[in-house]
């Protein structure tokens, strides 16, 4: 049948939800705080925040009638994190009944979704940091290579880092050596190098 739709605000439901999952959680009505959020949005979802950057966002979802009544919770991976391979599995919500207890919610959503994802922060943590250090070490090669070759270079800031390559180029069209170099983070990516070489130095760039 057609689920029970609450007449309780969702900012109180997520309230007493966070209460009753005990120390370290809070209930916020935008992910980050910084902004409100619309009327609209405000009384379709909150925020519950946890212990450890755990984060979860709380739904009432009514596009189709079986969600109606239903309250959806999301685990949500902290701002620059990406779910580890082969566990996105486990961001997808659950849904539980919106009539029942914030105790009894509090329980199922312990068991069925903040236990696992406390395994897939970790996880995520561990590989985000795995990436740092292959990107710490393609930096350190593009400065050594940059101050070999006089060309600038700095370090990108830490929000840009994901997916970059960093290009330094030695020489230009009116020179006699022109070449490109494409630096990724990859460690098991060779470094790329395109050029062009003026036929009276090639023989002399191939022995050098």
């Amino acid at each position: 049948g057609v689920g029970v739709v609450s007449t309780v605000h969702i900012a109180q439901r997520v309230r007493d939800i966070a209460a009753a999952l005990g120390d370290g959680w809070s209930a916020a009505v935008a992910r980050h705080g910084e902004l409100e959020p619309s009327a609209s949005q405000s009384e379709r979802e909150g925020w519950l925040n946890g212990p450890d950057d755990m984060q979860l966002r709380v739904s009432r979802d009514d596009w189709r009638v079986a969600d109606r009544g239903r309250l959806f919770f999301h685990g949500c991976l902290p701002d620059g994190l990406s779910w580890p391979n082969g566990m996105s599995g486990i961001g997808r919500p659950i849904s539980v009944a919106d009539t029942r207890t914030a105790d009894a919610i509090a329980r199922d959503v312990q068991r069925r979704l903040i236990n696992p994802f406390a395994d897939v922060l970790d996880q995520a943590r561990a590989q985000r940091g795995a990436l740092d250090a292959q990107r710490a070490a393609s930096y350190a090669l593009t400065g050594q290579l940059a101050k070999t070759i006089g060309a600038y270079w700095e370090i990108p800031r830490a929000d840009q880092w994901r997916g970059r390559h960093e290009h330094l180029r030695l020489g230009g069209w009116d020179e006699p050596v022109d070449v490109s170099f494409d630096i990724t983070p990859d460690q098991g990516y060779p470094v790329q190098a395109n050029g062009r070489i003026g036929r009276e130095h090639v023989v002399e760039v191939a022995a050098f």
